[in-house]
């Protein structure tokens, strides 16, 4: 009877542990890196591309891009070919951190020499917050 109970508690653990941290991010890597570029009409902006480097797959609607303390949905930026990004983001996706692909209200600056820049999930459940990712262009 004993064995039986140990067994029980033993895999009762087990399962329990099974599941991923709920107040943890996506098991995701990214890289993100900087790059000065002339848009047309001959206007210079920073860019930074933020990259889903492997793991799984994630909800676009979970992640913030932080510009020197200001939040920005994500989902407000496009894709480097310009196309909007869908609700999901798989490995090998990309999204070009700019002024000129920014879609949602407001603006975003020119400028990001010296502006930290974060990429930031948002625990769709707490609300709780995790740095990811961050960068700081020259």
């Amino acid at each position: 009877m004993g064995i039986i109970a140990i067994l029980a508690v033993v895999i009762g653990m087990f399962l329990l542990n099974m599941g991923a941290d709920s107040n943890s991010p996506p098991k995701t890597y990214w890289e993100m890196y900087s790059q000065d570029t002339m848009s047309p009409g001959s206007i210079t902006e920073d860019r930074v591309t933020v990259m889903h480097d492997g793991g799984a797959a994630v909800a676009v609607s979970e992640f913030v891009v932080d510009i020197g303390g200001t939040e920005y949905a994500l989902a407000d930026f496009e894709t480097p070919t310009g196309s909007s990004l869908k609700t999901e983001l798989k490995p090998g996706g990309k999204v070009r951190i700019s002024a000129s692909s920014y879609t949602g209200s407001g603006s975003v600056s020119n400028e990001f020499s010296g502006t930290p820049i974060r990429l930031v999930w948002e625990n769709p459940d707490t609300g709780d917050t995790h740095i990811v990712k961050r960068i700081t262009p020259n």
